[in-house]
């Protein structure tokens, strides 16, 4: 309300103009009695993932099923990934999943390399009992 006990005139804020003179072309208040809501944080657009960041990772996880094969395409595409994300210089996100596609990749290729030297060892100890 007005000092005199009058209300304000339509699109005149309460207690007068503001400081400055009149309210900027477009901008009108709300109506008295509204209040006003602060403004809101803009939430920032995460970056798009590179395809072949999550098909090296998925790979990479394939490997536990496929004897290691997948692990082969897994450790290629994560590597590639890797190089496309450096190229486009924060463009594109996807580091993190390059990075575990490439090591999930070599700690099962490991694994199952070791496992087969194991196996041949043994095959070839049982051969050697059974002559």
């Amino acid at each position: 309300m007005a000092q005199d006990g009058q209300s304000p005139p339509p699109g005149e804020p309460p207690g007068g103009t503001p400081p400055g003179g009149a309210l900027p072309p477009g901008v009108q208040l709300p109506p008295e009695g509204y209040m006003q809501l602060p403004p809101q944080p803009v939430v920032p657009v995460g970056l798009p993932t590179n395809g072949m960041a999550i098909a090296g990772f998925v790979c990479a996880l394939c490997g536990l099923v496929t004897c290691g094969i997948a692990s082969v395409v897994g450790l290629i595409l994560s590597i590639v990934a890797m190089n496309q994300i450096k190229q486009a210089e924060g463009r594109i996100g996807g580091k993190g999943l390059a990075i575990a596609g490439l090591a999930i990749s070599i700690v099962l290729l490991a694994f199952w390399l070791l496992y087969l030297i194991f196996a041949i060892l043994v095959v070839g100890t049982a051969a050697s009992f059974a002559s």
